[in-house]
């Protein structure tokens, strides 16, 4: 039972005569104990049980198991592709030695079921498979897959795609270019079987042909995981085309390393500018805004110092385009603003973001950049300047997401202070402006609380009651 269900019964059994001092003793002397434990300044507290927390908790520990249990080369494969595979008994226990990432142990189990319990081979032939990807013996895997194919009709172009990707790190380049050439029509291994094909085209030194594959490839590749590498593949191959443009693959190389900079596909595109400045050549200049693409991607990928130097060279780079700026800025200061070590620093960058999203008139990431640097400035223990940005955020941007957050936030820093009667206030405000939003339940509890706590024992229930209806 959820706390202000038992707190509703609670009130429900209490004569309407009774005072307060009736509620000193029995259970109401524990639940009186925690009721303003949540606006001392704990946002965490504040949430009710059951929150968006407890799904992204979930969604983290799915995640962090597929990053374990994805073997170094074994591909794009997630593990929790073998749950309708791998049951029970040898394969299960192979199973669950993948999941742990321990391909070595694994395959040995799976080797074990093929031989003596083969009532399902070629469930087990699909992951060992992808375990044998993940040792390096892609001779094995590539017999394997190959034997899946008409076993799995319905998986035909991913099996396919894998066979293709184990005969080329099987350095069999002719196979694996005659299976990557058949992986066509919609599907997610269509783009990563062109990529491979061109690879195969690349090792036999058919620049041109390969160039052909890319260049049709990055059409369909913006804004997917495999656009740097698309760039850069490019990028390798025109420059070994003579009579080329320089500009065009310095191009390439700029934008493969702002889209991946902490990628290998960055890395080798870095390597690949150096070594054409060092045979002398006239690089183009660098634009501005690439720099700033390489800060929102070191931002995203929380490579927060890095980012910052990005977002420094290119505003000492001279005028930069407001919009992007604003961007930049607002992405790298609100993951600062997240880590206690960058706090201090978020403030300069959050400033620098309010100052360009203004400019810009750009009022989403204006509100964002404001939120930010009032929760950093409310951490800080700065909390009157805090109060004076969430009032923005909500006076400013009252049709934004954030705004009902910003009265909500108020409202506890005004309780961490002792001003439980403006902390109501806003609290009564959220519930009149924002009836739909995210944080109505969180201020009816704060609310009942309150007039729990104040003896008015029908007025908690009547928001109790309000917020199980929502």
């Amino acid at each position: 039972m959820k706390l202000w269900h038992y707190l509703a019964a609670l009130c429900a059994t209490i004569p309407a005569g009774a005072g307060v001092a009736a509620l000193a003793t029995g259970p109401f002397a524990r639940l009186r104990a925690a009721p303003m434990a949540a606006s001392r300044g704990s946002a965490r507290l504040a949430r009710p049980s059951g929150s968006v927390g407890q799904g992204g908790a979930r969604a983290a520990g799915a995640r962090a198991a597929s990053s374990r249990t994805s073997p170094t080369g074994a591909g794009y494969f997630s593990a929790s592709g073998v749950v309708p595979y791998l049951s029970q008994g040898l394969a299960g226990q192979a199973r669950a030695s993948l999941l742990r990432g321990d391909t070595v142990r694994a395959a040995r189990l799976l080797e074990k079921a093929l031989a003596t319990r083969p009532a399902h081979p070629e469930r087990a032939r699909f992951v060992l498979a992808h375990t044998l990807m993940g040792l390096g013996r892609h001779a094995e895997a590539l017999a394997l897959f190959l034997h899946l194919r008409s076993a799995y009709p319905l998986l035909l172009h991913e099996i396919t795609y894998f066979a293709a990707r184990s005969a080329y790190q099987a350095h069999q380049t002719l196979l694996a270019q005659g299976l990557a050439s058949q992986v066509k029509g919609p599907g997610p291994f269509t783009a990563r079987a062109r990529l491979l094909l061109g690879d195969t085209l690349r090792s036999q030194r058919r620049w041109r042909s390969a160039a052909r594959i890319y260049s049709a490839l990055l059409p369909q590749s913006k804004g997917k995981p495999w656009e740097a590498e698309a760039r850069l593949r490019l990028a390798q191959c025109l420059s070994r085309i003579p009579g080329r443009s320089l500009a065009r693959v310095t191009t390439l190389l700029y934008r493969a390393d702002s889209l991946a900079p902490h990628k290998v596909w960055g890395k080798l595109a870095r390597r690949l500018l150096a070594s054409l400045a060092k045979s002398r050549r006239r690089l183009p200049r660098r634009s501005c805004a690439s720099i700033l693409l390489r800060s929102r991607s070191l931002s995203s990928a929380m490579r927060l110092r890095p980012a910052a130097r990005a977002l420094r060279r290119a505003r000492r780079m001279g005028p930069c385009p407001a919009s992007k700026l604003c961007v930049a800025a607002t992405a790298l200061g609100r993951l600062q603003a997240r880590r206690r070590r960058y706090r201090r620093a978020s403030l300069k960058t959050l400033r620098l973001a309010r100052l360009t999203c203004k400019g810009a008139g750009m009022t989403a990431p204006l509100a964002k950049a404001r939120y930010a640097a009032a929760k950093a400035n409310a951490a800080l223990g700065r909390t009157r300047r805090g109060l004076a940005l969430f009032a923005r955020v909500e006076r400013e941007h009252p049709h934004s997401s954030l705004a009902d957050d910003a009265l909500y936030r108020s409202a506890l820093l005004l309780y961490a202070q002792g001003e439980t009667a403006r902390a109501d206030g806003l609290l009564s405000r959220l519930l009149r402006r924002y009836p739909k939003g995210d944080m109505l339940k969180n201020g009816l509890w704060h609310l009942a609380w309150r007039a729990y706590d104040q003896g008015d024992l029908r007025g908690a229930l009547k928001l109790l009651e309000r917020s199980w209806r929502i």
